[in-house]
């Protein structure tokens, strides 16, 4: 989910929010998408194939993993996926649906740290690695904002989720800093980890600020959580700390409810 950018107050503004759905193999952006317009009206992408393959615990421990013992795991489907997006009655009023793909750039990630590849992938990507099926919604509060990007991924276990959220903390805590590229100039954006809500399971959450330059002062954060097997990445911009919480209690409630699935973290 490439960063996309958004007209504010007449200024190109950062993206809602920088994505949290990659591998950090640095291998690039996953599968094609196909942009889809549920019977809402919400503007959702699909994948039926995963972009790449993440560790399991069999893999990090270096011990075979026993199946025989678990319960069969759900098959999720972009239809499915969809039926847990949240919807506009499940936002205070105000708000309303916009088009993914209603940005006027993207901006070029980049950063000369080599210890910032990770991340710079990890911002680059379309979806979460392994995905199998994804799907994804937004909303605009406004003229001003805030502005909510909703994206679901099933990675098929929580423990695929958990290895992804791992690595996700890593890439932050080793990458100070990247730079954001426009066609008109560019804004290098200071990186911190944020505090994430409680919602759902292992959630992590970041910041990115511009320092100076073509997007100077501008402020996103991406919170990821994770529902059972199903990774809920919920980016915004504009938006105030009890807006971030309040909107991920919503989304991760609305996945539980519709998909049946546990937030248990174990495997």
């Amino acid at each position: 989910m490439p960063p996309r950018l958004r007209p504010v107050s007449g200024v190109l503004a950062l993206p809602v929010v920088l994505t949290l759905a990659a591998c950090t193999s640095g291998s690039g952006p996953g599968p094609a998408e196909t942009a889809v317009a549920s019977s809402t009206g919400s503007s959702v992408s699909t994948s039926t194939a995963p972009t790449s393959a993440i560790p399991t615990p069999s893999m990090t421990t270096g011990q075979p993993e026993t199946t025989a013992a678990r319960p069969a795991r759900p098959v999720r489907s972009a239809a499915t996926l969809r039926k847990a997006l949240l919807q506009l009655d499940d936002l205070p009023p105000g708000f309303s649906i916009e088009a993914m793909d209603q940005g006027d750039a993207n901006p070029v990630i980049s950063s000369k740290r080599a210890q910032c590849k990770a991340l710079i992938d990890i911002m680059n990507a379309d979806h979460a690695p392994g995905s199998t099926a994804s799907a994804a919604t937004s909303f605009s509060g406004g003229q001003d904002g805030p502005w909510i990007d909703e994206y679901l991924d099933a990675l098929g276990s929580p423990a695929r989720v958990r290895v992804f959220h791992d690595s996700i903390t890593t890439a932050v805590k080793a990458c100070p800093s990247v730079t954001f590229r426009l066609p008109d100039g560019r804004s290098t954006m200071s990186v911190r980890a944020a505090k994430a809500p409680d919602a759902g399971d292992h959630s992590v959450a970041f910041r990115v600020t511009a320092d100076g330059g073509a997007l100077d002062g501008l402020e996103a954060t991406q919170v990821a959580t994770a529902v059972g097997d199903v990774e809920l990445t919920m980016m915004f911009f504009g938006a105030y700390p009890d807006e971030i919480d309040a909107a991920t209690h919503a989304a991760a409630e609305k996945v539980e409810d519709e998909l049946g699935g546990s937030s248990s973290m174990s495997s």
